[in-house]
C-alpha cells in the first residue's frame, strides 16, 4: 500500500506545500473543483469536487476504491470550510481530528466570539442590531459569521447615520455585530505542537487610516510582556479545543491598556510564510508539512532581520520597479528603513512570481 496524503486545493496558493510533499516517498491525491488548477500537475491523483463537500469526496474515494492508498494525512492549507471537510476526511481514515462541535465554533464568528469571551481571551461585547439605537450607539465592526477571512466582507461602522444605511446587515444572522475595540492589531502565525508553542511570528498590521484598508503587516519584535501573554491565551485556546498539531494565524487587539483581545483563528500560515525565511532562517512551508505528517518540526528559530510584507498590485510597480512611499508613509513607527526588509507578495498570477525581496531598499525590479 501507499502512504498517501489527501491535499484541499490545487490553487496558486497551494503549491509551495505541493511541492514540499513531493520531497517525501508519497502519493497524492489533490481535491479542487476547478480542473485547470495548476497544483495538479504535483499530484498522483486528482480529484475534481468543491473541498466543502465532504460527502461528494468520501463517495467518491469509496467508488474509485482507493485500495492501494494509506492515507496517512489530510491537510486543507487554505481558510474556512476546507478545515471542516479535512477534519472529517481524518476522522474517517482514523487520524488525529477535531471534534465537528468544536470545528463549528472555530469557524462561526459569533460562535468563537462568545467561547473566546468565556475563556477570558477577549472582551468584546456581541450587539443585538434590534437594540442599537441612536442614543446608546457606539463603533461597531460587522462581520460575516461563517464566509469571509483575512477581513474579508467586514464592515466598520462608526456613526448611527451609517448603520441605519446598512440594511442588509439588519436581523440578520449571517452576521455577527461586535463592539469596536480600539488598539493596534497584532499579526501572529505559530506552530502548536502537543502541549506547546514551537514558532512564533508576530507583528502590527498596518492600516490605510483614509479607507481603513490593511496595506501590508511587519513580522518584528514587540513588546516582551505582550508576547509574554499573548503565548498564555494561545496555549489556553490550544488545550481547551484538544488541537494536537496545528500550524495556525491568529489576528488579536492590543488595547490602550496592553490588554490582548483575540479575534479570529485560521489554520494557514500568512505572513510567516513569506518572512521566516528571511527573518528567522526558518522554513515554515516545510514545518507545515512535517506537522501534518507527524514528522519532527523544527523548533530552533532566531530572528535576524525585521520585515515589513505587502501584497503588490500592479499600481504598486512604476515601470517594473516598486514605489516603495505607496507602503510605508502609513506607519509611523517604522522609523529606520534600513533595519527592515521588504517582502512584496503577488497573489495575482501576472506577475509571475512567488514574492519578492530586496534587503537594502532600493528600487525592486521582477525576481523570476
Amino acid at each position: 500500500m501507499y502512504n498517501t496524503v489527501i491535499v484541499l486545493g490545487a490553487g496558486y496558493n497551494q503549491i509551495q506545500y505541493l511541492k514540499e510533499l513531493r520531497k517525501f516517498k508519497l502519493k497524492i491525491i489533490c481535491i479542487d473543483k476547478d480542473k485547470k488548477k495548476e497544483g495538479f500537475s504535483y499530484a498522483d491523483r486528482k480529484i475534481i469536487c468543491s473541498t466543502h463537500d465532504h460527502l461528494k469526496i468520501i463517495k467518491i474515494l469509496e467508488k474509485n476504491k482507493f485500495t492501494k492508498y494509506k492515507v496517512v494525512s489530510v491537510i486543507a492549507p487554505t481558510t474556512g470550510y476546507p478545515y471542516k471537510t479535512a477534519q472529517i476526511l481524518r476522522k474517517k481514515f482514523c487520524l488525529s481530528f477535531i471534534d465537528q462541535k468544536k470545528v463549528e465554533i472555530l469557524l462561526d464568528k459569533k460562535k468563537l466570539r462568545l467561547k473566546l469571551n468565556k475563556l477570558k481571551c477577549s472582551k468584546i461585547s456581541i450587539l443585538n442590531p434590534k437594540k442599537i439605537l441612536k442614543k446608546n450607539f457606539f463603533p461597531l465592526v460587522i462581520k460575516p459569521r461563517s464566509k469571509g477571512t483575512g477581513g474579508k466582507g467586514v464592515k466598520l461602522i462608526k456613526t448611527f447615520k451609517d448603520f441605519k444605511s446598512k440594511k442588509n446587515f439588519k436581523n440578520n444572522n449571517l452576521y455577527v455585530f461586535e463592539k469596536l475595540i480600539s488598539g493596534r492589531e497584532l499579526a501572529v502565525d505559530f506552530i502548536w505542537d502537543k502541549k506547546k508553542i514551537r514558532f512564533l511570528n508576530t507583528g502590527w498590521h498596518i492600516y490605510n487610516k483614509k479607507n481603513k484598508k490593511i496595506v501590508g503587516a511587519t513580522s518584528q519584535i514587540i513588546d516582551k510582556r505582550i508576547v509574554i501573554k499573548l503565548k498564555k491565551l494561545l496555549t489556553k485556546i490550544c488545550k481547551n479545543f484538544n488541537f494536537n498539531r496545528e500550524v495556525i494565524n491568529v489576528d488579536a487587539i492590543v488595547d490602550q491598556k496592553k490588554k490582548i483581545h483575540i479575534i479570529e483563528f485560521e489554520f494557514v500560515p500568512h505572513e510567516g510564510i513569506y518572512l521566516s525565511k528571511e527573518c528567522f532562517n526558518y522554513n515554515l512551508v516545510k514545518n507545515y508539512v512535517n506537522c501534518y505528517l507527524n514528522k519532527k518540526i523544527d523548533a530552533s528559530s532566531k530572528r535576524k532581520k525585521e520585515a515589513f510584507v505587502s501584497i503588490l498590485r500592479k499600481k504598486d510597480f512604476i515601470k517594473n520597479k516598486v514605489k516603495f512611499s505607496n507602503f510605508f508613509k502609513y506607519d509611523k513607527n517604522i522609523k529606520n528603513k534600513k533595519n527592515f526588509i521588504f517582502v512584496g507578495v503577488s497573489v495575482k498570477k501576472y506577475f509571475g512570481i512567488e514574492n519578492i525581496i530586496d534587503k537594502y531598499y532600493k528600487n525592486l525590479n521582477y525576481v523570476n
